[in-house]
């Protein structure tokens, strides 16, 4: 099973069982303690078929990204695992994912890229029947990008490409194009994430899980979600967006 983590570690520092190393460890040493718990709590639950995203934006900017050196911005947690030896980086700009099992994170490098179309690690997610585990988080999955994606009837967002340079672990540079539907500068897109986790929490769809009473996650099922979502938007194009949104975009095509 395969198993891609949205993660907090603030959330997971809040746990009461954590908050008495306070007793013990102080500053830094109380952070590291607590980032070195949290993955063994993951590993403890999901083993190490798990992916983390350690997504970084500034490749939208500079058009270069640096493997090895890059920061993940996605959290605390996230930066934490990515410096460790034993993780493994995929060579997709801004959105790249770590993991232990280097066989669940995209090496192969292609002159053009799109981190949501077939040969994704989503798409690998959802054929393997993966999960997406929200780990103190809110629901708000990336997932849903691979979803409008793989619908071809979104209009709301527009192809856009990115050309730029991969730094290697190596040190050797490629050129690459980076490639994916971004929303337009004038138009701001809302999502109602609220309703798609209650529709999916209702189809058995997410399930919610907590330990000891003192820390929840949620668990999606990858196949399941898309399929379902996919449905929804076959009926409502704009099915993922909250109704101010739908409001806006509406006015917008009336205009033009």
């Amino acid at each position: 099973m395969i198993y891609y983590i949205h993660s907090d570690f603030t959330s997971f520092i809040r746990n009461p069982k954590i908050k008495k190393l306070n007793e013990e460890y102080a500053g830094r040493s109380f952070i590291n303690k607590g980032l070195n718990l949290m993955l063994n709590d993951i590993k403890k639950l999901f083993g190490k078929s798990f992916i983390l995203p350690a997504y970084n934006y500034d490749f939208g900017k500079t058009r270069i990204y640096n493997v090895a050196k890059d920061q993940s911005q996605t959290g605390l947690f996230t930066e934490f695992c990515r410096k460790k030896k034993n993780f493994f980086r995929s060579y997709t700009p801004m959105f790249s994912s770590i993991s232990m099992n280097k066989n669940l994170v995209k090496k192969n490098i292609k002159s053009e890229i799109n981190p949501f179309d077939r040969s994704s690690e989503w798409e690998n997610l959802y054929n393997k029947k993966g999960k997406i585990v929200n780990y103190g988080v809110s629901f708000t999955p990336t997932y849903i990008h691979y979803i409008e994606n793989k619908s071809r009837m979104i209009n709301y967002r527009k192809e856009k490409r990115f050309d730029g340079k991969i730094v290697l672990p190596n040190k050797k540079r490629q050129k690459i194009s980076l490639i994916f539907s971004v929303r337009p500068k004038n138009l701001n897109i809302s999502y109602d994430t609220k309703k798609v986790r209650k529709d999916l929490k209702k189809e058995g769809i997410l399930k919610s899980y907590n330990i000891n009473n003192n820390f929840y996650y949620e668990i999606t099922d990858a196949k399941d979600f898309c399929d379902f979502a996919i449905n929804k938007i076959r009926i409502d194009e704009y099915y993922f967006l909250d109704k101010k949104t739908v409001h806006n975009l509406k006015q917008k095509l009336k205009k033009n």
